[in-house]
């Protein structure tokens, strides 16, 4: 049995499966990492309808998910949360244990370099 790369909490699975409904029986909840922001990359994040090209397709926490291949060292160990913000508004977040540095909005960070 292969280990996923990352885990989702049951809130964020929660969260995710409300909009994976609407999309239809196939979607997914597709992350990987960009080039991007102030400290180096930045997260992204979408529902998809398939998995692109470089996805690894892996059923994650009952949630169906496309992570690209490519970012999946910067990934590993990483679990998906659900954070209340107030007012009504809940934000996906990440507690990734490769993370060195971030920025200061939040937006972007840096990775621990492999010596």
């Amino acid at each position: 049995m292969t280990t996923s790369p990352i885990t989702i909490t049951d809130t964020a699975r929660d969260h995710i499966q409300n909009f994976l409904k609407t999309m239809g029986e196939n979607a997914g909840f597709k992350l990987g990492v960009k080039a991007s922001g102030c400290s180096g990359f930045a997260y992204v994040v979408d529902i998809a309808q398939q998995p692109g090209e470089n996805d690894e397709c892996i059923d994650i926490n009952n949630v169906r998910v496309f992570i690209d291949k490519d970012s999946i060292p910067m990934l590993k160990g990483t679990m998906v949360d659900l954070k209340d913000k107030g007012i009504g508004q809940k934000q996906l977040c990440f507690n990734n244990p490769n993370v060195e540095d971030s920025c200061g909005c939040g937006e972007s960070f840096t990775v621990k370099s492999e010596d």
